[in-house]
Formats: C-alpha cells, structure tokens, sequence
C-alpha cells in the first residue's frame, strides 16, 4: 500500500488502494466536490416552487382535473389506483414530450439521412443494397419519401416552425398544431393503445390514462397557437425562439432539468386555465355523448 509520504513524493492514491504515478499524469483529474449534485437539486427548489405559487390557479384546477378524470376514466380498480395512475401518466406524458422537443433541436434527421447514404458504415451499405435491389424508379420514390419524412416532418420544428419567414403561413400552423398533438402524447396513446401496455405490481394492472395524456396535448396546442398568438404579455416561450437550447416548456421542467433561459423570470401561464377546462368538459361530452356518430365512438374507445 503506498503511504502519505510517498503521495508526496509524487505517487498518489486512488482511496489509498492504487498507486498513481503524477510524473504520467501532468493534468491532475480535479474530482467534482461531494454533494455537487444534492446542491445543485436544492438550489431548485425555490425557484420550482416560485413557479408554482406563480402559477397556483392553474396548478390547483389541473390537479382537480386530474383526480376527476383518473375516477371517472382510469381502468384501475380503485380510486385510489386510478389516482396513481393518473398523476404517474401526467409526469411520463410531459416529460416525454419535452425531451422529443429537445430531441428536434439537437438531432438535424435531413442532413442524418444524407450523411448515412454517403457513408461506408453498415448503414449506408445496408441503403445501398436495397436501392441496388429495386428498379431505379422505385429506390426514387423511396428516397424522396425518406427525405420528404426527414424535412417536413421530423425537422419541421426545427426548420419551418423556428422560420419567422414562413411560421405564420396557415399550412405551417395547421401542421404545427397535429406535431404538437402527435408528439405531446397523440404518439404514447397510439403505443399504448397498440401494446395494450401495463404495468402489473401484486396482481394489480396500472395502465396510463389516455384521456389525461390527451388533455395534455390538446392543452398544450392550444396554448401555443391561442395564448401565444393573442396574448401579448411578456412570455418565455419568446426566448425559445432566440435560443433554442433553451425554454422548451413547461417551466417547471426547464428549471428541472436546466435549460430555464432565465431561471429569475417565471412564466404566469394562469391565463391556460380556461383553455384547460375547456377542453376537459369538451371531453367528458365527448366521451359521455350519446350521440351516435362514429367519430366520437372510436374517439371515446381510444380514450377508455
């Protein structure tokens, strides 16, 4: 075992186990001060709680929406499931849908695509023996689909929605608004629809809530393209369009998670209130309609 005198003398110790020669290591490995992780959670603290008291009306009629809709539409048994069920769906729903908003900015899928056919890995070899296999009209058309699939829909975010020369053109704002639909949830309820997936704990099944995760994405569209669009207070969701690394809401999970653009400015986004309850008695009309249309029966079965 090396002693302390020899760590003087120029060979250290990792826990006083391994003996390291600095003479090799002319750079030292500074190590990250213990508890760095715990401060920096604890310093998020009063700035999430800021962002609650800030937002307290909307916060308190969303949780009521939440115990009503996992009593009335969860498939648990109890009451007391379907509340756990519900709140664990809200958590999975948002913060999915923010790491896909991140997963937009960071990844450019056009330029993925184009690289991957030019590239001498398994991928693109692998691209190459399929264009080879078809007739060249054929490998065409799948290549133009592939680049259309990358371009104008998987970059649209990135490309056209941060574009402000074509944002605003309706075409983007309608495809804006079934992205935002799609990917805040419309995309979990499709999976979960068509794995039937559940969670099974002492022979209990626990299931997400798909009317909740809907809630959510038809709130979160129409907060984008109502609040935002008419409402011209100040908001953060401005500062996501000067840098997008930044602000891809909610609020609570950029302060989470540390990509708050400035963690002092709190966005009040009480005035979603009224989106929210509207949209929660559009679906109880929904799915309690007896009106015999069937629209709004295959809407009410992929909502059960």
């Amino acid at each position: 075992m090396v002693s302390n005198a020899q760590c003087i003398n120029g060979t250290a110790t990792a826990h006083g186990h391994i003996g390291i020669d600095l003479s090799t290591h002319p750079t030292p490995v500074v190590n990250t001060p213990k508890n760095t992780f715990i401060e920096i959670c604890m310093s998020k603290v009063p700035h999430l709680y800021k962002c609650y008291t800030t937002n307290k009306l909307f916060s308190l009629v969303y949780v009521v929406i939440i115990f009503l809709i996992s009593i009335l539409y969860g498939s648990e048994s109890s009451y007391i499931g379907a509340i756990m069920a519900g709140f664990t769906t809200h958590s999975i729903t948002t913060v999915l849908g923010y790491w896909i908003h991140v997963v937009f900015h960071m990844v450019d899928f056009t330029a993925l695509y184009e690289n991957a056919k030019k590239s001498t890995n398994c991928v693109a070899s692998t691209l190459s023996r399929i264009f080879a296999w078809v007739p060249r009209r054929i490998s065409t058309v799948v290549d133009n689909i592939m680049y259309f699939f990358c371009y104008y829909i998987l970059d649209f975010h990135d490309k056209h929605h941060h574009n402000t020369n074509i944002n605003k053109r309706w075409y983007n704002v309608l495809t804006e608004a079934i992205q935002n639909i799609l990917w805040e949830g419309g995309i979990i309820v499709f999976i979960s629809y068509s794995l039937s997936l559940g969670l099974s704990i002492y022979g209990r099944t626990y299931r997400l809530n798909h009317t909740l995760i809907m809630l959510w994405s038809l709130y979160y569209v129409s907060y984008h393209l109502i609040n935002y669009t008419f409402i011209k207070s100040p908001n953060t969701h401005n500062k996501h369009h000067i840098n997008f690394e930044t602000n891809y809401g909610p609020d609570s999970l950029d302060i989470l998670f540390g990509t708050k653009y400035d963690i002092e400015n709190i966005e009040d986004f009480n005035n979603g209130t009224i989106n929210l309850v509207v949209i929660f008695v559009l679906i109880v009309i929904c799915k309690e309609s007896t009106f015999n249309s069937g629209i709004l029966r295959y809407l009410g079965k992929i909502l059960k």
